[in-house]
């Protein structure tokens, strides 16, 4: 049987699904992209807050020394989960420096007998290391507002 159309508009019409799904597959990424936006600037801020108090029971913990060890550690693991539930909501650029420091406390709070826990300078270099991620963390808010 053959068609009332021509072979080229049936060739025309191909051409045309094939870039109506490429425009598709552009839109999706772009819907994700603009949610994943809108998801950083509604949760980021709190993120930040409690990433901030952990930071701060941690300070207050070291200078109680190691008689406070399992509330340094308590306060690293909260700190770890924070921190990874906020990977996969950054950006590309700033993912690579989270994910490093998430690497590091997630080492730390995965034993409580881990050696550098009992050294009180690794243990203010992972309170830096906390108080660098929020310092990345608050500057990506600050360029989400002129997105």
């Amino acid at each position: 049987m053959t068609s009332i159309f021509p072979q080229w508009i049936q060739d025309l019409n191909t051409g045309v699904s094939f870039i109506g799904f490429g425009i598709t597959i552009y839109v999706l990424i772009e819907v994700r992209s603009i949610k994943n936006s809108f998801l950083r600037k509604a949760r980021l801020p709190e993120v930040i807050r409690d990433l901030s108090k952990a930071g701060s029971a941690l300070s207050s913990t070291l200078s109680g020394g190691v008689s406070q060890r399992n509330e340094s550690h308590c306060q690293i693991k909260i700190a770890a989960s924070l921190i990874k539930s906020t990977i996969r909501i950054l950006p590309k650029e700033e993912k690579e420096e989270i994910v490093r420091v998430y690497s590091k406390l997630a080492t730390a709070a995965s034993d409580i007998n881990y050696p550098r826990l009992s050294n009180e300078d690794a243990l203010w270099d992972l309170y830096s290391d906390i108080q660098s991620a929020i310092s990345s963390m608050k500057q990506l808010v600050k360029n989400l507002k002129w997105e």
